[in-house]
């Protein structure tokens, strides 16, 4: 256990700044899927409101409403997404005994 413990603490130690790298690359990638998302139902929001009956515009504004939830709630989803470490093998060699 004691030998895990070691490996465990200098695999954090050498991962840290590997780790904030991922962190950070992952934050910038959901800010811009936000963003890009955002945008998109922005645009087809203004683009039902634009074409067809007002009970059709009501209709597709609905899914639309249904299609942005779900989109929203992936994305705060992939927010507590975090790199992870853990010991796949731990092995101890020990000289033959002839």
């Amino acid at each position: 256990m004691a030998a895990f413990e070691q490996c465990r603490v200098a695999a954090e130690n050498q991962g840290k700044g590997l780790y904030i790298e991922l962190s950070q690359l992952h934050q910038q990638k959901l800010d811009l899927d936000r963003q890009k998302g955002e945008y998109a139902f922005q645009i087809r929001h203004k683009m039902i409101e634009r074409v067809g009956l007002p009970a059709v515009r009501t209709h597709r504004l609905g899914i639309l409403a249904k299609e942005q939830q779900s989109w929203a709630a992936e994305i705060n989803q992939r927010v507590s997404i975090q790199p992870d470490l853990r010991a796949l093998l731990v092995l101890q060699i020990q000289p033959a005994l002839i």
